[in-house]
């Protein structure tokens, strides 16, 4: 079951038309994995007065459980993961991460 009216939910594109062509932004999880690639294009589009600021964002993704209502917080930080699938997954998982 899909929440929005579209199918896709995280891995969405959006499209934008730029003196007359058009562009498509991917708007989902590769912003977060691949920041340099897209900071690369702008800093090739633009000068760097124009280049959009890139800033971290804590958590940077929210994944909620219905079934209790509990939610897990992605985040860069990997004691804070660490604490986060500990306390979710306690009775499922044995973690060796350092």
């Amino acid at each position: 079951m899909e929440k929005n009216a579209f199918v896709g939910g995280r891995m969405n594109s959006e499209y934008k038309i730029f003196n007359g062509k058009s562009f498509r932004f991917d708007i989902g999880p590769s912003l977060l994995l691949l920041p340099d690639v897209y900071k690369e294009t702008f800093s090739a589009l633009s000068d760097d007065q124009n280049a959009p600021e890139f800033l971290p964002v804590h958590p940077f993704y929210r994944i909620y459980f219905e079934e209790d209502n509990t939610c897990v917080d992605l985040s860069n930080d990997m004691m804070h993961m660490r604490q986060q699938i500990e306390s979710r997954f306690h009775h499922h998982l044995i973690i060796t991460m350092i």
